[in-house]
């Protein structure tokens, strides 16, 4: 698969679909009443191009964080440059489906490092200060909640990983004091 690009153009993230192939996101540097254009290409196993979509979402919100999980394509939104901007939730299919958005506000400065989805709830982890912290979104109900137990001072979260049985793990290290 090939495009040729201008030296303007913005890179394209990829996104492994497993089987299904890749999804490629590109920022088009297109604006209109607001909105800022964003390119997705699925290509399959072969990189044969399989649709082209487009969407749109507010200028002021930034592209953070991506997953694919159960046949969608997930999107992590944040409003503005700061850690407590709310948050979109974009969930996409293949096709001619349409795309779920869905909004969340965590009412606290959350700075995000991963962005997973677990039977249909967004999982947001990073920091709160400077402890680890874990926020899980119910992209359903609209509903947020944190994890208890996490806020250990001396401790940095390293990977959260999602496991096939619908669980998680947390990876943490604790340093000295």
């Amino acid at each position: 698969w090939e495009r040729e690009l201008k030296n303007s153009s913005h890179n394209y993230t990829v996104i492994s679909m497993g089987a299904q192939g890749l999804a490629l996101v590109h920022d088009k540097q297109k604006y209109e009443a607001g909105k800022r254009f964003w390119e997705i290409i699925a290509l399959d196993t072969l990189l044969k191009e399989k649709w082209t979509r487009e969407i749109s979402v507010d200028n002021r919100y930034n592209f953070i964080g991506h997953d694919f999980r159960d046949g969608f394509v997930y999107f992590l939104f944040r409003y503005g440059e700061t850690d407590s901007g709310d948050l979109k939730v974009l969930k996409m299919g293949d096709g001619n489906e349409g795309v779920e958005v869905h909004a969340y506000d965590p009412q606290l400065a959350i700075r995000l490092s991963h962005f997973n989805i677990i039977e249909n709830k967004a999982i947001l982890a990073g920091y709160i200060s400077s402890e680890p912290a874990i926020l899980l979104f119910d992209i359903d109900s609209d509903q947020g909640k944190i994890v208890p137990g996490l806020f250990v001072k001396n401790t940095q979260l390293l990977d959260v990983r999602v496991n096939t049985n619908n669980t998680f793990n947390i990876v943490l290290s604790e340093s000295p004091s």
